[in-house]
């Protein structure tokens, strides 16, 4: 790794972002930051974009922390989620459904 990538990703470590270690031809998360850049290549995880589906199981997961604006995103997007229901390209449980009902008669 050049230094310039260390640091990037040092920095990052920092911001308390996620960090992924190459071992063995596959990129792992990092779960204690101890580097060793000598002996193997680090870089900032790939920031992943929640599917539809995904964003709105976390509205009805008990556990899950869910950022404010979670709402608004799946209702901005509920014509997404209609396409979805209407081809059946993924599994909807009732809590889904009766999240995405609420919002729909908000509108």
């Amino acid at each position: 790794m050049e230094l310039d990538q260390m640091i990037e990703v040092l920095q990052a470590a920092k911001r308390g972002e996620k960090i992924e270690v190459l071992i063995g031809g596959e990129w792992l998360r990092l779960i204690d930051p101890n580097f060793n850049f000598q002996s193997f290549s680090y870089r900032i995880a790939p920031k992943k974009e929640m599917t539809l589906v995904e964003e709105l199981r976390l509205c009805v997961s008990p556990y899950a922390v869910v950022p404010r604006d979670i709402f608004k995103r799946a209702a901005d997007r509920i014509e997404e989620l209609e396409e979805i229901l209407h081809t059946n390209v993924e599994r909807i449980d009732n809590d889904l459904l009766m999240v995405l009902l609420k919002k729909r008669l908000q509108k």
